[in-house]
């Protein structure tokens, strides 16, 4: 193949990758769990162009691989299907395996092994993946995501030296083979989250004035809230008065563009807040039990306890992944985000209170299966 068409093929296969990078860019200067992954994409654009001035020079031992096209089809599918649903860090995704199949495409297998450390980089700089590493290790904080980035990079740094500097035979089988093992062991663990169970369906009926115990007073939906949030999508706010402490309920109506939602916990870190503590807990409402993501939090020196579900009119999720995996165009869904005041994080009795009042309230404006 003529060396102006392989730089041509190759410079195609980064296309869909690079179509992300004005998204990936605003991740980083906007999001603080994103904000150091341009390093990782940095190093990449470092290490690459000498790892290809190196296999260009080698490239009369490699041949066309069309093996790759088991890999290279499905990621352009992926691509195309991840713009559908408007998961961006799956177009992230799709788009650096679409390059890296090119790329093996062009100089085979054992080249393609030759620089998949350097790829791996690219893995790292995904946009949320650090949010998404605290949450499956149980960090409510942040370090934990990026030590568990910066020490993976390190990793592939030292594989991607030893690729350099000592030659390792490698079939396209072998390869292709411990990639569908990978993907397999994702699936089965992704598959058996314990937070993917679903409860009863709760909407909430919100309105100004009297309700039951509370009276409800409708806030200002701001500039702000709307972008934020997405402009398709409906946005009510509403502060409940009861006997004892005031609640705060943020109710969104998701529209189509659904990118513009995301994890509860991830948007308080975005704003600034702490956080102390995020887990699924069970609720009875109804008597019909519901799964609900449980946040304490702290911003300026003041903590508050947040609820947060999601539920379309067949049921209801505390967790953002089962959310995500269930959502279609078709279906409507709300999330819905409580927020009590805490007179001390650290105390157990404030806490239980604090459950009782949104419960409380819950039982009150909760629409369920049961009604």
């Amino acid at each position: 193949m003529p060396r102006y068409l392989r730089f041509t093929l190759l410079f195609i296969g980064f296309i869909p990758f690079g179509a992300k990078l004005p998204y990936m860019y605003r991740a980083w200067r906007d999001s603080p769990q994103d904000r150091f992954d341009w390093i990782f994409v940095t190093l990449f654009a470092i290490l690459f162009p000498l790892v290809w001035i190196k296999t260009r020079k080698r490239e009369e031992v490699a041949t066309v691989d069309y093996t790759v096209l088991i890999v290279l089809i499905p990621s352009l599918l992926g691509y195309a299907a991840a713009m559908h649903m408007a998961i961006n860090a799956l177009q992230i995704i799709c788009g650096i395996c679409t390059a890296f199949s090119v790329f093996w495409l062009i100089y085979g297998g054992q080249n393609a092994y030759r620089v998949l450390p350097t790829f791996g980089l690219l893995f790292l700089g995904v946009t949320s993946t650090t949010y998404w590493v605290n949450y499956y290790v149980g960090d409510p904080g942040m370090m934990s995501g990026h030590i568990i980035k910066f020490a993976a990079a390190l990793i592939l740094l030292a594989w991607q030296t030893i690729n350099i500097l000592w030659e390792k035979k490698v079939q396209t089988r072998s390869l292709l083979y411990s990639g569908a093992v990978l993907l397999a062991m994702l699936y089965i663990w992704q598959s058996e989250e314990s937070s993917s169970e679903q409860g009863a369906p709760m909407v909430l009926s919100l309105t100004p004035g009297k309700v039951g115990t509370y009276l409800g007073q409708a806030q200002e939906v701001t500039e702000n809230d709307i972008r934020f949030f997405g402009e398709d999508s409906e946005i009510e706010k509403f502060y409940y008065i009861g006997d004892d402490q005031g609640i705060y309920i943020l109710a969104l109506t998701c529209g189509s563009k659904i990118n513009s939602i995301h994890p509860a916990s991830h948007c308080l870190r975005t704003s600034g807040w702490v956080i102390h503590s995020e887990e699924i807990l069970t609720a009875n409402l109804h008597e019909e039990p519901v799964y609900i993501t449980e946040i304490v939090a702290e911003s300026q020196n003041a903590a508050y306890l947040f609820w947060v579900w999601y539920s379309n009119p067949d049921y209801s999720t505390g967790s953002f992944v089962h959310f995500r995996k269930e959502w279609q165009r078709d279906v409507t869904w709300h999330t819905y985000q409580l927020m009590i005041p805490l007179t001390n994080k650290d105390d157990a009795s404030g806490l239980i209170q604090a459950r009782k009042e949104l419960r409380a309230l819950l039982e009150t404006v909760a629409t369920s299966s049961t009604q």
